[in-house]
């Protein structure tokens, strides 16, 4: 019986006669304005069953993904990088400028910069950009991961060079900031000036 008021329930309002004729010739006992009843009553319980389970598909989550799945996604594999800022590594140098002091015209100045990866993927240093030809850096070639260090050295040649002088690098990595710029300052001056021992550093 289930079964057929569910069938005429689901009947067009123009085949709600042959439903009506359905039900009366096989419940012979049930008058004609009952029969109009029941199915009423079967159509409004179908519309309301189809609505609850719309919306229950509209609620149901769209992935069953772990976090640690879709991160896995969307990590570079090339690279190590993340494009999410909060997964890319991240590059943090203990300084950004170094103070050499005076030095005399002709001297070599070598600094290393320490930096360490304080991101949650693996750090790539792509290039390391000099402003003069009087400085030289030399970053490492190898992905440094989470947590270690690293270190940009740098040599300046203060050969053909006088006064004031300030080369700047400019560090360039895969990390949430690309471009940190670090600086080597201090003065060249001639032989015949000299230079104070308490103003050069060195290293």
């Amino acid at each position: 019986m289930s079964m057929l008021l569910n069938s005429c329930a689901n009947n067009s309002k123009q085949d709600k006669e042959s439903s009506i004729d359905v039900i009366e010739a096989n419940l012979p006992n049930i008058d004609k304005k009952d029969a109009i009843v029941i199915i009423q009553q079967e159509v409004d319980s179908v519309k309301y069953e189809k609505v609850e389970t719309e919306e229950k598909a509209i609620s149901k989550p769209t992935s069953k993904e772990s976090p640690e799945k879709i991160e896995n996604l969307v990590v570079d594999k090339k690279t190590g990088s993340n494009p999410k800022t909060g997964l890319a590594p991240k590059i943090l140098f203990e300084q950004t400028t170094h103070d050499f002091g005076r030095i005399v015209q002709g001297e070599q100045i070598l600094h290393e910069f320490i930096f360490t990866n304080r991101g949650k993927s693996p750090l790539v240093i792509k290039n390391a950009e000099a402003s003069c030809g009087c400085t030289r850096p030399i970053y490492p070639f190898v992905p440094i991961e989470p947590g270690k260090q690293g270190t940009i050295l740098v040599q300046f040649n203060s050969k053909g060079r006088l006064g004031r002088q300030a080369p700047k690098i400019d560090v360039i990595s895969n990390a949430s900031k690309k471009i940190v710029s670090l600086h080597m300052v201090g003065e060249v001056v001639t032989p015949e000036f000299g230079k104070d021992p308490k103003d050069s550093i060195n290293n």
